[in-house]
């Protein structure tokens, strides 16, 4: 699991919502990436915090998205939206799985 956790100005949540879509979509292209989940924290409106969530199919894949992709990745967001946004990222290894 990847994790993306985004703090923002309300004044470009829109903007910034609309350039998340495409940039999760564009993630998903990258191998062993697996599928991802969105979310908002609508415990405060200021700052807006929105959680991505990846699926990646190996520790690898992982890897190599961090190696290769993530600083080209990072930069689109930081030239359209400059300092209005905050990103912290970390990477979780599942331990175990529980299911009903």
């Amino acid at each position: 699991m990847y994790e993306v956790n985004i703090e923002l100005d309300p004044e470009i949540e829109q903007a910034y919502l609309k350039f998340l879509d495409d940039h999760i979509k564009e993630i998903l292209h990258f191998k062993g990436f697996l599928g991802a989940d969105l979310y908002k924290d609508d415990s405060s409106a200021s700052p807006v915090k929105l959680v991505v969530k990846y699926r990646l199919k190996t520790e690898e894949d992982m890897e190599n998205y961090i190696a290769h992709h993530a600083p080209a990745m990072r930069a689109q967001a930081i030239e359209l939206f400059g300092t209005k946004f905050k990103a912290q990222r970390r990477i979780l290894k599942t331990l175990k799985s529980f299911k009903k």
